[in-house]
């Protein structure tokens, strides 16, 4: 059972706050589903329909990533129809999903209420992301790192409390490993939680030297590994005959190349974190934290220990009693002895804690008077990325007071920094991921602290549903913002229709939306033939399932940082020799290539602006002409370029003249 390694009078509240946390997440995200409709929506749906047509990725298609989630996405829309409307219900299954398992992580170290309230924290700050999508292929590799986060703990605490390898304890063990395989089965970098995981299992040998268990805990994970890669090997051998070279080519090479190389992808954290002037902020930050613990235990040592609070309590109507207690609830916490050699140091520590703490704060304060709140933003980051290795740091100090505690915050830091690491190409070293399991812990841990005292546990709770709000009332009015596209304020949206198109089915469109792409559909269905390739640049391939077109070159998408340059130049040129009946291009703003070659090509040119060049060639030798111009569609433009031996009626051009 799902918690039976829990107190037996607790579980009947577990599985209760279960229900209500899979409830009310689920059914917020159904008023949030369906609410707003994204031109550069349904890149795995594409990807899925050629897969239901019979094309093989990697020989039919490029594809950059190993194909574990494309699959998923195929056998959901075989299942359920293909419809964006189906993967958005299966995101709301899936960010449940990660609560409930974040929930089942915290339990190991908190009460029912606490971790209830942590693992809401946790989807929250997740939520708020710019870019988030519970369906999105990143969003399942975080499903299945918090199954791996909540059976690996309950495999250690389990071993450490029966000091038995059972039957049990193998199967969770195994599915460890299947689950942290279809981590980097789904996105390469994934590879780290891999090794994160790795290292974890060689706590019982560190703590009490059974190499035994380390190895037969081993051997589970390992085994546990290998059964998905086995299963994906079988897989691309049935599609590819045996020659893997395309494959290589795409998830390897290919994306080597879209991320600016090997060197980008391994060290794009530390690259724009660690080695830049961001180093003091983060050495400051990392000190501001442990001047907030070292503070609150010397408070606790200075104004006495427990029976001195006790007293307090019982004999002296003092409001300030509680606080101390409090205080002392910290301090008991976090495992911290009284002796009287501890004070001395902690009180001296303290001291110099102020003073650097008054020293890091020293920018906030600035930033707050000039106005530059993304200075502000960037500080609380580095607190963040301090913050993981305070965790780390407490694990390895509590190590051999109290194992669990260890074992517990040292898994969260270790997965934290992993994620650091495994999202760094592409967030530039930042993502919510890596802070999301931290802020859970955290707030989880603010309540547990207050939680006996009533008044100041009805604050707290009373002020985390207001900040709950607050954040989704946020998104609502922002739901999605990413490299120029932007989606609507969907709290006031009343001009929603039922689609004409099936693929759009249940999505909120308004009549000027629907218009809009209503007019690129049918100029595609006009000029030319169904068996014909048509181009989509860079990242709107709905129109490709709209039409129930092939893309040329089976490139489905040529996103700068998901689209290897070998096939970028291939697909330039094949615009120019093959050039398709038409051309749909979404106007993105020049800062976009430009941001994208500073971030991933060390300032060099990106090998789509080739694809660009191709375009304006081909306009100036009059082999396309602009037809159309669709203006606002999610923030960009659309330009619609028609093949001049196919067109008939009169251009853009011709139109403004």
């Amino acid at each position: 059972m799902f918690f039976s390694h829990f107190k037996k009078n607790e579980q009947k509240q577990d599985y209760v706050n279960v229900f209500l946390i899979f409830s009310l997440i689920s059914i917020y995200q159904l008023l949030f589903s369906n609410s707003f409709f994204l031109i550069t929506e349904g890149w795995f749906t594409e990807y899925a329909r050629l897969i239901l047509l019979g094309k093989k990725p990697y020989k039919d298609f490029f594809h950059i990533l190993p194909p574990t989630y494309v699959l998923l996405v195929a056998v959901i829309h075989y299942l359920f129809g293909l419809k964006y409307i189906t993967l958005h219900y299966f995101g709301i299954v899936c960010a449940s999903l990660q609560c409930i398992f974040i929930y089942g992580g915290l339990r190991f170290r908190f009460d029912t209420i606490s971790a209830a309230i942590g693992s809401v924290a946790y989807f929250l700050l997740f939520h708020s992301f710019d870019v988030w999508m519970n369906f999105d292929f990143v969003e399942i590799t975080f499903l299945f790192s918090t199954i791996s986060f909540y059976l690996f703990l309950s495999v250690l605490f389990n071993v450490f409390k029966t000091k038995v390898f059972s039957a049990k304890i193998f199967i969770y063990d195994l599915l460890v490993g299947v689950f942290v395989a279809m981590v980097f089965l789904t996105k390469q970098s994934g590879v780290i939680l891999f090794l994160a995981f790795f290292a974890l299992y060689f706590i019982p040998y560190i703590y009490n030297k059974s190499f035994p268990t380390c190895l037969k805990l081993l051997g589970g994970y390992l085994l546990g590994v290998s059964l998905p890669c086995f299963g994906m090997i079988i897989y691309l051998n049935s599609i590819l005959n045996g020659d893997f070279t395309t494959f290589f080519e795409d998830v390897f090479w290919g994306a080597m190349s879209a991320k600016g190389g090997g060197q980008t992808i391994l060290f794009a954290f530390f690259k724009n974190i660690y080695f830049t002037k961001q180093f003091l902020y983060t050495l400051c930050s990392f000190i501001f934290f442990t001047a907030l613990v070292g503070t609150y235990i010397t408070l606790v040592s200075l104004l006495g220990i427990r029976g001195s609070i006790c007293f307090a309590l019982k004999s002296c109507k003092i409001r300030v009693a509680r606080y101390i207690y409090l205080a002392d609830k910290a301090r008991s916490l976090l495992f911290f002895p009284p002796n009287k050699n501890f004070k001395t140091y902690l009180f001296y520590f303290a001291f110099a804690s102020t003073i650097a703490t008054c020293i890091y704060l020293s920018p906030f304060w600035i930033s707050l008077l000039q106005g530059f709140y993304k200075n502000i933003y960037a500080s609380l980051v580095e607190i963040s990325h301090a913050s993981i290795f305070a965790f780390v740091f407490y694990g390895l100090y509590v190590f051999y007071k109290d194992i669990y505690s260890a074992i517990f915050f040292i898994t969260i830091g270790f997965l934290s920094f992993s994620y650091l690491l495994y999202t760094g190409a592409s967030m530039h070293g930042i993502h919510v991921s890596a802070v999301a399991m931290l802020f859970s812990v955290i707030v989880s841990s603010l309540y547990s602290l207050i939680k006996h005292m009533k008044l100041t546990s009805l604050v707290f709770i009373f002020a985390f549903s207001f900040l709950a709000l607050l954040f989704m009332n946020d998104k609502l009015k922002n739901p999605y913002s990413w490299w120029g596209v932007n989606a609507e304020d969907t709290r006031f949206r009343l001009d929603c229709k039922t689609s004409p198109f099936p693929l759009l089915d249940g999505i909120c469109l308004t009549t000027k939306e629907e218009a809009k792409i209503q007019r690129v559909v049918d100029y595609i269905l006009k000029y030319s033939d169904k068996s014909e390739p048509i181009y989509c640049y860079p990242h709107i391939p709905v129109f490709y399932t709209l039409t129930e077109r092939y893309p040329l070159d089976g490139a489905v998408q040529s996103w700068f940082d998901f689209f290897g340059d070998l096939p970028t130049l291939r697909l330039a040129n094949d615009l120019m020799q093959k050039t398709p009946p038409v051309i749909i291009v979404a106007e993105l703003p020049y800062s976009v290539l430009k941001e994208h070659e500073i971030g991933f090509k060390s300032n060099e040119k990106l090998a789509q602006r080739d694809i660009l060049k191709s375009i304006a060639n081909l306009c100036k030798e009059n082999k396309i002409i602009l037809a159309a111009r669709i203006y606002d569609l999610n923030g960009i433009n659309i330009s619609v370029y028609i093949r001049t031996d196919r067109f008939t009626g009169p251009s853009y051009n011709d139109f403004l003249h």
